[in-house]
């Protein structure tokens, strides 16, 4: 009867041991693993200029009181998350005041570079239910529990900038944004963006490409009056 063959196992060396328990783990703000969300990404000194003008608080003219029917503005934005490495990450708050109404969209936004080194201005939604209190662009640490992997990206939504004279303007590409159920129609916002302003401008365009009232769009001006660092 043959000898059974005893199985030889080999220490690990080491050397090699040492190397796997020191290896770094890749930790997102919120303690969680980042790199199956998104691979670095270049940015540039647009990109950081960019997220520091929309940073702060911003608002429209004050209305005449005469005029109940109008409306004024208010935008205001914190940085999030500034140990990410794929982008440069704001929450915004965009307020329309009435005379007796007030409604706020709330959203993120992502300013990076795309792989041809364009300049992006991305839109994130929160899933139903998920949405911050109203003011908390007040508290940047609220943020750290939120997840960037559950986030809605607004597809289409994103404003293509360029730099100009005056600092970067551009806008969305496309029929993707908010586009109705059936196709018939989309929206194209424009943004202009200096150090100390915001314009924006907002049309909805029908499949063609024209716009779906006659009458002008006209553009808001948020003049800003708070800065954040």
């Amino acid at each position: 009867m043959k000898a059974s063959r005893k199985r030889l196992i080999r220490p690990i060396p080491s050397i090699l041991l040492l190397t796997m328990l020191t290896l770094p783990i890749h930790v997102g703000c919120n303690g969680t693993e980042t790199s199956s969300v998104a691979a670095p990404i270049r940015m540039s000194r647009d990109v950081e200029q960019v997220r520091a003008w929309l940073c702060g608080g911003f608002e429209s003219e004050m209305p005449t009181a005469r005029d109940a029917a109008a409306v004024r503005f208010e935008w205001n934005a914190c940085p999030i998350w500034p140990d990410r490495q794929d982008g440069r990450w704001l929450y915004a708050e965009r307020a329309t005041v009435g005379a007796t109404s007030r409604t706020d969209a709330r959203n993120i936004h992502r300013i990076r570079n795309d792989a041809q080194g364009g300049l992006l201005v991305e839109v994130f939604a929160f899933l139903p239910g998920e949405s911050p209190p109203a003011g908390a662009w007040q508290t940047p640490d609220f943020f750290n529990r939120v997840d960037p992997a559950l986030l809605v990206p607004r597809e289409g939504c994103a404003i293509h900038l360029e730099s100009d004279p005056q600092g970067y303007s551009g806008e969305t590409r496309g029929t993707g944004c908010d586009r109705s159920e059936d196709g018939a129609t989309h929206r194209m916002s424009r943004m202009s963006l200096t150090s100390d302003s915001i314009t924006l401008v907002d049309r909805v365009l029908d499949a063609t490409g024209k716009p779906v009232s006659d009458a002008p769009a006209a553009p808001i001006v948020l003049r800003r009056i708070v800065s954040t660092n």
